[in-house]
């Protein structure tokens, strides 16, 4: 049980580490404040989708058993 809490904790801080590194690429070319709503926006929908990913697998694995 204690590892599962650290398991997920560690699945949120990667998801959030890929998230930030996806939205720094696409947006930080520019000037660093200019496109800051796109950049947040770009980090939450690709923070979300990799969270679905994972989550969602491991639920449908759940299922199957």
């Amino acid at each position: 049980m204690k590892f599962e809490k650290i398991g997920s904790r560690l699945i949120d801080v990667f998801c959030g580490f890929l998230a930030y590194v996806v939205a720094r690429l696409v947006w930080g070319s520019q000037e660093v404040f200019a496109n800051l709503h796109w950049e947040l926006l770009t980090f939450a929908a690709v923070y979300l989708v990799l969270q679905a990913i994972v989550r969602g697998r491991r639920l449908a694995r759940a299922g199957k058993a």
